[in-house]
């Protein structure tokens, strides 16, 4: 039932998880459609779970900071939102320019279509219900709101921080076979004992390719060292070691957590790596992904800098080319945070 309703996983689109949902009107579909989080359970959190205060709530709806997914579907979604900002835009409206507003409103269109759907297949369905005022929009029947909108519940690709300062810190996996013993008992349960918790293989794996590609002795011997000196970020309720941070809510944390990320002490070494990788026309990955090899669309500039680095600028200029920004003109007075220089 579920892909009947969704689709084929390989076409969904993956947002981060917040817990709250902003900006925050009970009334909209994108508050009150949108499902439950599956497999957490009411003590997930502990004791508190999902009462008043949102640290405590289950991560169920949409952040808009982070997405992934196939290219068609991201601008058909794209295309979606920007038909519903010229339909609902309001110039007195607070949040006139929340692009989470519009996108997480695109999703509740979309779960409101499929309680109908749920509602048409089995009408004894148990599917969510609106409050007394809440907003049920008529949709049009020969239009699909099936846009493939999925979100990252278990941080399995993006971590966000707002709510989880809790159950979110960075820790060294010097135990056996990678592990940190943990020993907070979050559920609160009367039989808690210490679990270990594991890095995932895959991010193992990443850092074996990045360290085999970098030349900084620094790093360590091996890349077994790099990983037992290094601090990941964790987090002990859905026991992931989450490969990206989404810095939601108060932004002290990004003072706290960047120089505690494992890259942070080797950011030239990895520039410089990354540069000469892609500069021989390397691939991103050894594996297959969509039984195809990936390059980059835009190679790094031949004359660039080995420890510089940078970004291309989008095509939405004059003469719709793209440029590119070197480290200097993007974010030179801030080199001494970025890599710890004096």
């Amino acid at each position: 039932m579920a892909e009947k309703l969704a689709g084929p996983l390989g076409r969904h689109i993956f947002f981060g998880a917040d817990k709250v949902c902003w900006p925050v009107d009970w009334r909209r579909p994108a508050c009150w459609a949108v499902p439950p989080v599956p497999n957490m359970d009411g003590r997930e959190f502990g004791p508190l779970t999902n009462t008043e205060d949102m640290a405590f709530n289950h991560p169920r709806w949409l952040n808009s900071g982070t997405i992934m997914g196939p290219i068609k579907e991201v601008r058909e979604m794209f295309r979606a939102t920007l038909d519903l900002i010229n339909e609902v835009y309001d110039p007195e409206y607070e949040f006139r320019e929340s692009d989470q507003f519009y996108l997480s409103d695109v999703w509740g269109l979309q779960e409101l279509e499929r309680i109908q759907m749920q509602k048409e297949e089995n009408p004894e369905a148990v599917v969510m219900q609106p409050p007394e005022d809440g907003w049920v929009p008529n949709l049009e029947p020969a239009y699909s709101y099936n846009f493939h909108i999925a979100m990252d519940y278990w941080s399995l690709m993006f971590q966000t921080w707002a709510g989880y300062a809790e159950w979110v810190d960075w820790r060294k996996f010097i135990g056996p076979l990678y592990s940190v013993e943990v020993t907070q008992n979050h559920r609160n349960n009367s039989d808690f004992v210490p679990w270990s918790l594991h890095m995932q293989a895959d991010g193992m794996r990443s850092l074996k390719r990045i360290f085999n590609s970098t030349s900084d002795e620094t790093m360590g011997a091996t890349v077994n060292e790099l990983i037992r000196k290094s601090e990941f970020g964790a987090n002990i309720v859905t026991k992931q070691t989450f490969p990206l941070l989404h810095v939601t809510g108060e932004k002290g944390a990004l003072d706290a957590f960047w120089p505690r990320l494992w890259f942070f002490p080797y950011g030239r070494s990895l520039i410089r790596s990354a540069i000469n990788w892609f500069q021989a026309e390397e691939h991103y990955g050894p594996e297959l992904i969509d039984n195809r090899v990936w390059y980059p669309a835009h190679p790094y500039p031949k004359d660039i800098r080995e420890s510089d680095g940078g970004a291309w600028s989008d095509a939405s200029n004059d003469n719709a080319t793209v440029y590119w920004l070197g480290f200097d003109e993007l974010c030179a007075e801030h080199h001494s945070i970025l890599f710890g220089e004096d």
